[in-house]
């Protein structure tokens, strides 16, 4: 899922593709800078915002405080559907999404709509 575009914004982000099987490994991903997962933005949004900003300066574009603050945005929408989406999975089975492997959920919903 995208955040941002180029089209409308200086960054273009979004929710990443990958194999990720548990919260914490979600990624998000700034097209041609950075990706960052669900666990460092938890953690430290802000030490993601200096990377960025440190890798924009190595490439002689440094980047101002409204477009970090634009990013911060993102970046809180993507925490936030992360959420939203693994508390999606622990009402439906019951469980919490740390305590089954995603393939095992999987499983379930499978099986579940084949009933």
């Amino acid at each position: 899922m995208s955040y941002s575009r180029w089209s409308s914004s200086f960054w273009y982000t979004y929710w990443s593709t990958t194999p990720a099987k548990e919260v914490d490994a979600e990624v998000f991903e700034i097209a041609g800078v950075k990706r960052f997962t669900y666990k460092e933005l938890k953690q430290d949004v802000d030490a993601a915002l200096e990377s960025v900003r440190n890798i924009m300066e190595r490439h002689d574009d440094p980047v101002k405080e409204p477009l970090l603050e634009e990013l911060r945005i993102y970046m809180d929408l993507f925490k936030k559907d992360v959420e939203e989406q693994y508390n999606r999975l622990k009402l439906s089975f019951e469980g919490s999404v740390k305590e089954y492997p995603l393939e095992i959920v999987a499983e379930w919903v499978k099986v579940e709509s084949e009933e």
